[in-house]
């Protein structure tokens, strides 16, 4: 009788554990497929224009005196992925953060735009360790109950009608086009229009990662943390081109992990990861190996969600 109810307790364990996995992580996995799936749609749709010998292109303020010397990639569409807090400061709670666009077709006014299903928006990545929004929250709620942080995913979406992408008086005058440094389209700087503009797909996701891979003009792979389509000059290879790959990392908690951090750490950033760790793609592997060891060390649940995208709308080309 002992031996039957052992058995009994023992399914009955690994039962609830595969069941508290499955449920713990099943949110984590609808936004890895989400990211997945809205990578796929990314473009720059870039087309060839005229460049002078200066490595110009045509703008009002050399119309007059522009003389082409050259063909070469443009696209008034961006691709960035870099550091988190390089790209949107103190926003970041860790890893990578990515900033694109997309036609997903959302729009705020359903009534002019609604059957228009392939307008571009501006979309983004990346994780804060914040509290919920609690705009849409009961009132009578209270304060302490809305007030526990935790690592969050958050998606950022651009309607098209406010998209400043086409906006000439944007650009720079040295490059008749907008300087690769500047990302005021997403409203880098902008703290109050990034959170309105974000949304929570994710809670305890406490790491993403994104991995640009190509190759370079003589064939070999590249892989790098940080990407920029309008970085570089005329023939800078990823100039104007989307990464052929995104190699997609993510690392999520289970709730109750996520819950113990908030009663150890309160408002302030876990320091679960290393800031040394993930500087180099090329030794991410022991990168992850060493977090793992972080996280059992603390005896964190945890769950990694790794896939290669192959940006659809990458026409890669070494000219």
């Amino acid at each position: 009788m002992f031996l039957v109810f052992s058995m009994i307790s023992e399914s009955s364990r690994i039962l609830r554990t595969t069941r508290g996995k499955t449920d713990s992580f099943g949110e984590a996995r609808s936004a890895f497929t989400q990211i997945t799936n809205t990578l796929k749609q990314a473009t720059l749709n870039p087309y060839l224009d005229y460049y002078d010998a200066a490595g110009n292109r045509r703008d009002p303020s050399n119309s007059g005196s522009f003389t082409p010397n050259s063909y070469g990639r443009y696209s008034e569409l961006h691709f960035v992925c870099d550091n988190a807090a390089s790209l949107i400061g103190t926003n970041a709670a860790s890893g990578s953060a990515a900033f694109f666009q997309a036609p997903l077709g959302k729009t705020n006014d359903r009534t002019r735009y609604g059957q228009l299903n392939s307008l571009l928006n501006a979309v983004g990545y990346y994780v804060t360790y914040s509290s919920e929004d609690n705009s849409q929250f009961p009132t009578f709620l209270p304060a302490s109950s809305l007030d526990e942080h935790r690592f969050r995913l958050m998606e950022y979406v651009q309607e098209p009608e406010t998209l400043p992408l086409f906006d000439p008086s944007q650009y720079s005058s040295a490059s008749a086009g907008w300087p690769d440094t500047n990302f005021s389209w997403f409203d880098a700087t902008n703290t109050v229009n990034l959170s309105s503009r974000s949304s929570q797909i994710g809670a305890d996701i406490a790491l993403i990662l994104f991995v640009a891979r190509y190759r370079d003009s003589a064939g070999n792979e590249q892989l790098s943390y940080s990407y920029n389509s309008r970085s570089g000059t005329l023939n800078t290879i990823t100039r104007h081109q989307l990464p052929a790959y995104i190699d997609l990392y993510l690392v999520a908690l289970d709730k109750t992990s996520g819950t113990r951090l908030f009663n150890e750490f309160g408002t302030a950033t876990p320091p679960i990861i290393n800031p040394s760790l993930f500087s180099n793609p090329s030794i991410l592997e022991n990168d992850l190996d060493t977090l793992e060891q972080n996280l059992t060390a603390r005896r964190l649940s945890y769950h990694i969600f790794t896939g290669s995208v192959r940006m659809e709308g990458a026409s890669w080309s070494i000219q």
